[in-house]
């Protein structure tokens, strides 16, 4: 969600492809995020300290955390910032915001109480990611919340473009993270981490598992794009097909808040075959707190 500034004036089918990307219209749309984001959003707000009266959230994507706050936490904070470098985004939040890059915030140093910074830093490119690492830690005072995927198999998660046939992260991710990796992310920059917590637990059938594995192994119908993917060689995207799968989230959530619970016999019969399957429990993200060496744990 970080990158070159540039002009709401550009048309997005002028910039570079992996900045079109982000500017869809309809990946910031807030019927385009399930469930599990908001519960995200929700146990990130917890890891907040209470001291906290000025955030800044890097690359805030259209503000569905700094929503959350702005709406749950009224009169808590004296300031709450957004900065991303897709304008489409910012469109969305309704807080203060900036159109900047990670790796060159507009900030002055220790600026910040707490900087958060979620589902980012697996999509920075090599040349920028170590400044934007530095970055995030100059313009925070106190603390540092980062957010990620968890342990997140790249090599499986890869789609193959049907026009030029290269294969890509559907997500543009380029790397992935454990405890390990998160815990020494700050350390030359004087923050240590002082605590990890896994978010949107999952179960995890070992015959999917091992389906996707062998899929990987010996593919010979590679994954479709999903229609938010762009290629990054070609630009190959499909936002007809994009508008209808938003459309189809849209009706998703509508049937869903409609819905008495009434699960279709199909839809029963399938969650009791997957309830007697084996299985483990495996979570989506993992959020990392980091406080400035010489402050106190909290």
């Amino acid at each position: 969600m970080v990158g070159a500034l540039f002009s709401s004036r550009v048309m997005p089918n002028l910039l570079p492809f992996e900045q079109q990307h982000y500017e869809f219209r309809q990946i910031w749309d807030d019927d385009w995020f399930p469930e599990e984001d908001y519960d995200r959003v929700r146990n990130v707000a917890k890891l907040v300290p209470h001291e906290t009266k000025t955030l800044l959230d890097v690359g805030c994507g259209n503000g569905l955390f700094l929503n959350f706050l702005k709406n749950e936490y009224p009169g808590s904070f004296s300031s709450l910032v957004g900065v991303d470098r897709s304008e489409t985004a910012l469109s969305h939040v309704r807080t203060e915001k900036r159109c900047a890059t990670i790796d060159n915030l507009p900030f002055e140093e220790c600026q910040f109480d707490t900087v958060t910074c979620m589902e980012v830093l697996e999509h920075l490119p090599i040349p920028i990611y170590a400044r934007g690492v530095s970055e995030v830690a100059r313009v925070a005072r106190q603390s540092i919340i980062v957010c990620v995927p968890y342990k997140q198999n790249l090599k499986q998660s890869l789609c193959e473009c049907p026009e030029c046939r290269t294969r890509f992260n559907p997500d543009l991710h380029v790397r992935s993270y454990d405890e390990n990796a998160l815990r020494c992310l700050f350390l030359p920059h004087s923050f240590r981490m002082t605590g990890t917590q896994r978010i949107g637990e999952q179960l995890v059938r070992y015959d999917q598992e091992y389906r996707a594995y062998l899929r990987s192994m010996f593919r010979r119908v590679p994954t479709s794009c999903p229609s938010h993917a762009i290629c990054p060689v070609c630009g190959f995207c499909d936002e007809q097909k994009l508008d209808q799968d938003l459309a189809a989230r849209k009706h998703a959530r509508c049937a869903a808040s409609a819905s008495l619970g009434e699960a279709p016999k199909l839809s029963r019969i399938r969650a009791f075959i997957g309830s007697i399957l084996p299985k483990r429990t495996d979570y989506r993200w993992i959020a990392a707190t980091y406080v400035r060496n010489g402050s106190a744990d909290h």
